[in-house]
This record gives structure tokens, C-alpha cells and sequence, in this order.
């Protein structure tokens, strides 16, 4: 066999490099591509290990007990505040059920029901789908109390995952439910006491003792501290012209920390108005600390009231403001509520937000549209009910907006807690002995 010539084998020689520098780069590419695959693997796992201590330590510093579960109810998360509510550690539940935990026997089929249509109504329609639910809860040693739940979604990896926020509201269904209670029997001893026209001494001091218990009760379910915040400086006063108030104004937050702040009157006072004001307090604590559409809350709000006064002719005005503290801006909804003013600190002059519809209560199904506002620094906003505008003196001349206005355009420079203090000042000189025969609240929010 002849020998390849040393051309031919050169040639050979140089395409078996070419051929072999070929096969290496291509290595090279395919080893950089796996690499950057797992680094970037290994990114992501650190953003989701990261994420989820994050969010381990927002939900173990909260209030409300926080509990995740899979779509089966076994649960994967535990906070420390549930671990005060019900009395297990995060190791003796992970991966139990749920309703077999915290639910008590007789109420479990309700939540299983419950349970699965939430999650179908998840996988047909909406995966960020929320709703709130009151039901009992038991703890460890078999004590049962009521609780309300936030329930949402949260999809991890694409696999869906229940969130419930669970809040005890054993106090404050303990109150509502005494104070129901105790409006009720008052109200049937006032109807006792006009059927028989008995004016004993006794029976006289022992229902005044009861309606103060009611006052008290009452007075408890207003706030008692004021929302804080850098941007807000907020003033309240409020009297009851009897012992149980159809006046009513209340700040709470959002579930994002926006801040609701709420005045209404209900129609005449006494105990009637009383109890529809315990109602919509409830209402819009259940309906307006949660992020859902603010015409959305009030269109339920209006609704359940309409349907609760029925045809007793009661009706509730009131005026709703949503302030972003992010933002630094607020938007706001007047429902048959008398004129609230607006001084703008810019113009140095004073506008009438004006009501845009009815008040609650008097047909189902009415939209309320929130309108916006822009905010100048000091600007401030007066709320009050006509309590204060509709205040007669002995010649029966009503105190009037005007003079209103008037006070607050003079000291509009001074803190709201002063601005209140001169009303108030004004006012009295003008009734002078005459006693005031409505409910009064007046709310001033200065933006600073």
C-alpha cells in the first residue's frame, strides 16, 4: 500500500484539528449555557428563599393569626399570633387539616362546603379571588369563640395556596350583642312605661341606669385613638342630645393601610337610631377595612341597610373619605349628607363638597361614585353633622353655615383641636341656655 504523501497527510492532520476545535467550541457553548441555566436557577431559588422569609417575618409580627393551606386544607403555614389564638405550634399542625384543627365538629361540613366552593369558584372564574367569613373557631382546650376570616389566594410555583387571616371577635361580638340586647329591653320599658303613664321614682332611675349602661356601651365602639399618621392632624367632638346617639364617626384602616374616615347621622335619635347605628358601624368595618372598589362597598352597605330599616322611613346620611397615605391624596362619597366644607390653603377660600345622591337606606341598588381630591398642604377639611348648623337659640334662629364658615376661614391657621374649641365657643354664646336637642359630631382633618 503506497504511503500518503506528507501533502496529503498535512492536509489530513489540519482538518482533524479544525474538526476537533469545532467539537470543543461547541462543548464550550453548551457548558456556558448550563451554567448560566444554573446560576440563574440558583438566583431565583435565592428571590423565592428571600421572599419567603420576608414574608415569614411580616406574618409572624402580625396581629391577626395568619394560616396557609394547600388545595386539600393541610396546612403549610402557622404565625405566632395563631399560636396565641389557638394554642398549637407550628410543628404540631403542619400538614393536618385545617377545619379538623381550628373548626368545631358541628361546623365542619359547613366549612368543607364552604372550602371547595371557594376553590371552584377559583379555578372558573377569578384566581385572585377574596372573601371574608364568620364562623366559630376552637382552640386547643375545646373553647369555642367566634372569629372572622379574610380568605384569599396566593399561587406559589403555579400551585394554589389559601391564605385565611383570622381575627377573634369574641369582644366586640360581645359588645354589639349587649348592646343589642340592651336597646331591645329599653326599648320595651319606654313602651311599658307610656302604655301604663307610671312615673315611679324607682322604676324612672332604674331605666335611666340602664340607658347609661347603653351610652357607655355605645361610646365604647367609638374610636377611641386617632389615626396616626405624619400627614394628617385630625380633631374630633361629639354629644348625644339622649342617652343613645344617631350621630356616628369612626377611622379605621384598610388592609393596605389606607386610612377610612366616616361620618353619619341617621335619622331622629333615641334608641331606634341607636341600633341602626350599631349595624352600619358593623357593616363598614366588615366591608371597608378590606381593598375591594370603595362603590362597590357602599352599593352593599346601602342595600343591607334598605333592607334592615324596611319601611320604618329610616335613612342615614353620611360622608366617606379614603385617604391614600401613600399617596397623600383622598377620594370621597357624600350620601345625602348636608354640605361639608373644604378650605384650600392655596386660594385661601372655602368650597362645599357637595352631596352627589341619596342617603343610605332608601332604595337598594344606587351607585356611589367616589370623586377625587387633590390636597395643598394645610388644607383642611370640616365634617360635622347638623347638629351643629341647625342649633337654635331662644328666638328659634338656627346657628347657620355661615357662621361656620365664617369661624373656620378666621382659624384656619390654628390646629383643629382650636378651630373645634372656637365653634364650640361661638356656639354656646349663640343658644346660650337653650338646650341642644340633636346629636352633634363635628370631625376636623388638616393636612400638614
Amino acid at each position: 500500500m503506497n504511503e500518503d504523501s506528507w501533502e496529503i497527510r498535512f492536509l489530513k492532520e489540519r482538518e482533524s484539528k479544525e474538526e476537533a476545535q469545532k467539537v470543543i467550541e461547541k462543548l464550550n457553548r453548551e457548558l456556558e449555557k448550563k451554567i448560566k441555566e444554573r446560576i440563574e436557577k440558583k438566583v431565583l431559588e435565592q428571590a423565592i428563599r428571600d421572599s419567603r422569609e420576608k414574608f415569614r417575618g411580616l406574618a409572624d409580627s402580625a396581629q391577626d393569626s395568619i394560616i396557609m393551606v394547600d388545595e386539600g386544607d393541610r396546612i403549610l403555614y402557622w404565625n405566632n399570633s395563631a399560636k396565641e389564638m389557638f394554642g398549637y405550634k407550628r410543628e404540631e399542625v403542619f400538614k393536618k387539616e385545617l377545619h379538623k384543627v381550628i373548626v368545631p365538629f358541628l361546623y365542619r361540613n359547613y366549612y368543607m362546603d364552604g372550602f371547595n366552593e371557594f376553590k371552584l369558584s377559583i379555578h372558573n372564574r377569578d384566581r385572585t379571588k377574596k372573601k371574608i367569613v364568620s364562623i366559630f373557631g376552637m382552640r386547643r382546650e375545646g373553647e369555642q369563640f367566634p372569629i372572622e376570616a379574610t380568605v384569599s389566594t396566593l399561587y406559589i410555583k403555579n400551585r394554589l395556596n389559601i391564605v385565611w387571616i383570622i381575627r377573634d371577635v369574641s369582644k366586640r361580638a360581645e359588645l354589639e350583642a349587649k348592646l343589642k340586647l340592651l336597646n331591645f329591653n329599653l326599648e320595651q320599658k319606654v313602651k311599658e312605661e307610656v302604655e301604663k303613664n307610671q312615673k315611679k321614682e324607682r322604676e324612672t332611675q332604674h331605666l335611666k341606669n340602664e340607658m347609661e349602661i347603653a351610652k357607655t356601651i355605645q361610646n365604647h365602639i367609638l374610636p377611641k385613638k386617632l389615626p396616626q399618621s405624619e400627614n394628617l392632624e385630625i380633631s374630633t367632638f361629639y354629644v348625644a342630645a339622649e342617652y343613645v346617639a344617631g350621630d356616628y364617626y369612626d377611622f379605621f384602616l384598610t388592609e393596605n393601610g389606607d386610612i377610612n374616615i366616616i361620618i353619619a347621622d341617621v335619622s331622629g335619635h333615641g334608641i331606634g337610631s341607636g341600633m341602626l347605628v350599631s349595624n352600619f358601624r358593623g357593616l363598614c368595618r366588615a366591608l371597608l377595612s378590606t381593598n375591594e372598589n370603595l362603590e362597590k362597598q357602599l352599593k352593599i352597605i346601602n342595600n343591607n341597610i334598605t333592607k334592615d330599616s324596611g319601611d320604618s322611613g329610616v335613612f342615614i346620611t353620611a360622608f366617606f373619605i379614603r385617604y391614600f397615605v401613600k399617596e397623600n391624596s383622598f377620594i370621597y362619597v357624600s350620601a345625602g349628607h348636608n354640605d361639608i366644607l373644604y378650605f384650600n390653603s392655596e386660594l385661601n377660600s372655602i368650597e362645599k363638597l357637595k352631596s352627589q345622591t341619596l342617603p343610605l337606606g332608601v332604595i337598594e341598588n344606587i351607585n356611589y361614585n367616589p370623586i377625587s381630591k387633590t390636597i395643598s398642604k394645610d388644607d383642611l377639611i370640616l365634617l360635622y353633622t347638623d347638629g351643629l348648623s341647625e342649633a337654635n337659640n331662644k328666638n328659634s334662629e338656627m346657628f347657620g353655615l355661615d357662621r361656620v364658615e365664617k369661624i373656620l376661614n378666621k382659624h384656619s391657621n390654628n390646629p383643629p383641636k382650636e378651630i373645634i374649641n372656637n365653634l364650640n365657643k361661638s356656639l354656646n354664646e349663640f343658644i346660650g341656655r337653650v338646650k341642644i336637642d340633636d346629636d352633634m359630631t363635628i370631625l376636623i382633618t388638616k393636612f400638614i
